[in-house]
Formats: C-alpha cells, structure tokens, sequence
C-alpha cells in the first residue's frame, strides 16, 4: 500500500511538471491561440492565461502582463472583471503600443453592456476612442465609431446617422481582411450593421444587397456564424416584402445554429420575426406562440430591441378581439414596462453620445476649421458670418417655431372642442331632393340614389372603414353597384375622392379613441395605425396631418399632458 502512495505520488507531480514543461515552450502566439481553441473550458484557459502573464511578469514585459490580465477578466462576472481589465489599463495609458489600453475599454464596454448599464459602457467606449486617437490607432478608432453605430441602430432608433458611421469604418476594415480573424469579424459585423439598419428603415432592396455582400463573403472567410446570422437577416428582411415564407424558411435555417450558439439575442429576433412572417399569414395561434416566446426570452436575456416591442401589442390586440381581458390587460401592463424602459434608456443614451461623443467631436471639427482658416488668414471674416448666419437662421427658426406652436395649439383646441366633422349620410335630405346639388347626371334613378346612399349610412355606422383592405372596387361590390357610380356619388355628396373620404373616416374615429379612451394613448404610432385601418404608420401620420394640420404624436402629447 505504502509502494502503490509513492508511486500516485510520483506519477501526480511528473504529470504536473510535464504539463508545466509544455506550456513552458509554447509561444505567446501559441498560449493566445490555445486560450481561445479551449474557449468554454475555463480550467483549461486558465492553465494557458496563467502561464502567459507569469512569462510576461518574468520578462517584465508591459504589453505580455497586460494581456495575461486581460485574459484572466474572462474568467469572472463580477467585479474581478473589472479589476483585472483596470490592472491592464493603469500598466499601459502611458506606455503607447497597438493594443492596450483600448482593448481592455472594450472589454469593459461588452460587460457592462451585458450587465444593461449602458451609460458605463458608453463611458468606456469613449475612452477606447480617446486612446486610439492619442496613440493614433486606426483600429480601435475605428472600432469605436462602428460601436456607437450599433448604440444609434439598436437603442435611438438613428439608423441613418448609424449608417454613416457603419460605412466610415466599413472603408478601413475593408482594406484589412485576409488572415486576421479579428478584422474579419469586424469587416462582416460592419455589413450586418448596415443591412440591419437599411432594414429597419424598410429599405429592403438595399438591406438585401448587403445581406448577399455578408453572406458571400462570411464564405469566403470561413465565418459560419456571420453566415447564419445574415440568412436570418435576409429572413426579416423579407417580412417587409410580405415574402412570409420565405422569411420562415431562411429562420429554420438559421435557429438550430443560434441555440446552439446559445445566442439569446439573436433567438429572440428569430421568433420575433416568425411571429411577423405568421401575422401576415393570418395564423394567430403560430403568432401568438413566437410573440410569447419573445417575452419568455426577454425575462431571461433582459434586454430587447425596439422594434421587437410590435409583438406585444399584437397579443393586446388579439386578446381584446377574442375579449380576453385578463390576457389582455398581461400584455398591456408588460408594454408599458418594457416601453418606460426603452425611454429611460434612450434618454441616459441619448444624452450621453450627445454630449460626450458627438459635441466633442463638433468641436473638434470646429478647432480644426479655425485652424485651417487662420493658417489663410480668413478667420475674422468667416466667424463674423458664421455668427451672424446662425443667429439669424436662429432668430428665422425661433420666429417660424413660435409661430407653428401657437398653430398648432390652436388646431389641437378645435379638434378637443369639435365633434367629428364626418357625419354620416342623412337620407331624409335626398330624400326631399334626390338629384346631386351640382346637377350631376349619372344615369341612375332616385331609389337607386338612395339605396347605395343608406348603404352607405350603414358602412359608416358599422365602421366598415377600419378594414385594412377596403377599396372603391370591393366597397362597390359590398353595395351592389359599380366603381364608377359609387365614386361620383361620393365626389358629389361629400366634396372629396374615395381614398380621403376613407382616410377621413378613420381619422376622426381613432381622434374619438384617443379623447375618450386613454389606453391609446399609450399605443405607438404604428399600433394606432393599425386600430385606424391603415397598413403603415407612414400613410396614417400623412392622413392624420392632412384632415387635422397636427401630427398624431403632437396630438397624444397635448392629450396626455392636459389628462395626467
């Protein structure tokens, strides 16, 4: 027993001394890429983050320590993390080289995002941006401005502004790609960035051709990840193209990859857009089953992006429909949560880039100019017109301001005071006079007149003018007549075209909604465009302004402001 000991004994250190004899005659390069071949298996990179900061501590080499603490953040969710990414940084903001102190912000920056503290990560990101530019790296520089294109596309909403950074940092990655797998994967998140936000903005073609542009070159560089994420982008994409199963297919390709991955994000975005895909074909129960998951997943990930908040008042509607209040009143109350924090994020972010990143970066642009224009000689001329340019377009705005505020002050005063100004047809008048005022003549008889007229009473009544789909053509059949006689009818009877005879109708409905009914007022744009009968926020907000002179969001702030 004592012999079978020391022979344990023996065999235990000579494994321990041979495993430290290997690590030993790796390379930095090789203990770099065994730290991330083993990623998942924290025992296991410990051995090799280990060895690299000891190798550096020993050789008292500055750039080799901060990597070994830079590793070992990796191994920590709580403050640790921090800590050891502060170790590397306090070593390195004084000691110029390609990596640090950037790369160790940028580790600060992911976690806090992951932690949902958003004003830190923004902080961190922005001292990542200082340091590039004082140590004059082009990458992290360049990281940065891809990064606060990710917070304007997925937190503001600014995917125009976020676009134009996107492609900025697009023309140096691209200049890049080969064998560094870290430029790639910038490279092919950039472009996914950009088709994201072309989508977001319903620009479908051009989202398209950068989905494609991704996914060939995610084959090209061996990225089976990007690869997949892009076929789940063009998936979406195609839900804006009402191509739905199209969208369906390119999602069961992509969601076996992404919970393997286990990428919460990016699973909740492919229910999301299977809800969607299965709205536009009218399968409420496949929805209703995606949109729940959506809220399932956002309770364990805690964070959702905006434009995935539709789900929710899907399941509102649908519940009130089926006249479900319970459910109805589950979905209402978890919209406005999630809705109070989407605000209160967007302010604290807002305000953040606002002041911190893109002021700074006005001034610098500002310094810049006047340094140009002093070194010609031109700089007393120029800020005296610059001044007084802008004071008058100032002054010209203020004035223009004051003036539309006392407008559409006004406008909003008639519309609470006034009842709905499209009342309905009363058939006693024609009765008395059946031909039209302007002595149209449309080959029809008086009882003819006037039963498409009572038809027309009745639709009114009914509010068969909140159906999406009506058209003259379809409303023409309804009634028994033809296209062509309806239209005259209407022109002659109501001074106006069918679509904004329709347009009016629903306007003055959801006006009545939103004055006596308080839930509504809490709906978005897009949700109140579709309780009104219209397919898109877009035209809604247009018919709104046009039969009110206001925008439907000014309205709901008056509204809320003059109720709270």
């Amino acid at each position: 027993m004592k012999h079978f000991f020391l022979f344990g004994l023996f065999f235990y250190f000579g494994f321990i001394y041979s495993q430290n004899t290997i690590l030993s005659k790796l390379s930095y390069q090789q203990l770099i890429d065994s730290f991330h071949k083993y990623k998942g298996q924290i025992e296991i990179q410990k051995k090799f983050a280990k060895e690299y900061l000891n190798r550096g501590k020993k050789e008292k080499d500055i750039e080799r320590i901060a990597g070994g603490y830079y590793f070992h953040s990796y191994f920590y969710n709580d403050n640790n993390c921090f800590k050891y990414c502060d170790s590397a940084i306090e070593i390195t903001k004084n000691f110029k080289n390609q990596k640090f102190p950037m790369v160790a912000y940028s580790r600060k920056t992911d976690k806090y995002v992951e932690l949902k503290d958003y004003v830190k990560a923004i902080d961190n990101l922005l001292l990542s941006e200082k340091y590039a530019l004082k140590f004059d790296n082009l990458m992290y520089y360049y990281d940065a401005k891809n990064n606060i294109g990710i917070v304007k596309s997925e937190y503001l909403g600014e995917y125009n502004e976020a676009i134009d950074l996107y492609k900025e940092s697009l023309d140096y990655f691209k200049t890049k790609i080969g064998n560094d797998k870290d430029y790639n994967n910038y490279y092919l998140g950039i472009i996914f960035g950009i088709a994201d936000s072309y989508k977001s903005l319903k620009n479908t073609d051009s989202s398209t051709f950068y989905n494609q542009l991704g996914y060939k070159e995610s084959i090209r560089l061996g990225a089976k990840e990007m690869k997949n994420l892009f076929i789940l982008n063009e998936g979406a994409n195609q839900v804006f193209k009402q191509n739905y199963y199209a969208t369906i297919d390119s999602i069961d390709k992509a969601l076996p990859l992404l919970i393997e991955s286990k990428d919460l994000g990016n699973i909740i975005a492919a229910n999301f857009y299977y809800g969607k895909a299965y709205e536009g074909l009218k399968n409420d129960k496949k929805a209703i089953y995606h949109f729940k998951n959506v809220d399932s997943l956002y309770l364990l990930n805690g964070r959702i992006n905006p434009d995935f908040v539709d789900g929710y008042m899907y399941l509102v509607n649908y519940y009130k429909r089926i006249d479900d209040k319970e459910n109805q009143l589950l979905y209402i109350n978890k919209f406005i949560k999630i809705d109070s924090v989407l605000k209160y994020n967007y302010q604290q972010l807002n305000n953040k880039i606002k002041y911190e990143y893109e002021i700074p970066h006005l001034i610098k642009d500002k310094e810049n100019i006047i340094n140009e224009l002093e070194s010609s000689k031109k700089i007393n001329i120029f800020i005296i017109i610059t001044v007084i340019g802008i004071f008058l377009l100032a002054l010209f705005y203020g004035i223009r301001q004051t003036k539309l505020k006392k407008i559409y002050k006004k406008r909003f005063e008639t519309l609470i005071e006034n009842k709905n100004e499209n009342k309905t047809f009363k058939i006693t008048d024609t009765v008395k006079n059946a031909q039209f005022s302007n002595g149209l003549k449309i080959g029809l008889t008086d009882e003819t007149i006037i039963n498409i007229l009572e038809e027309l009473e009745n639709f009114e009544k009914n509010r068969g003018y909140l159906d999406s789909s009506v058209s003259l053509q379809i409303l023409a059949q309804k009634l028994n007549t033809n296209s062509k006689y309806l239209s005259l009818i209407i022109n002659s009877k109501k001074e106006k075209n069918f679509t904004q005879y329709i347009n009016d109708l629903r306007i003055d409905n959801i006006i009545n909604e939103l004055k006596n009914t308080s839930i509504f007022r809490n709906y978005t744009i897009m949700a109140l465009a579709n309780e009104a009968g219209f397919n898109n926020a877009e035209s809604f907000s247009k018919a709104f302004f046009k039969r009110t002179g206001i925008k439907p969001s000014y309205f709901i702030k008056e509204l809320k402001e003059r109720y709270s």
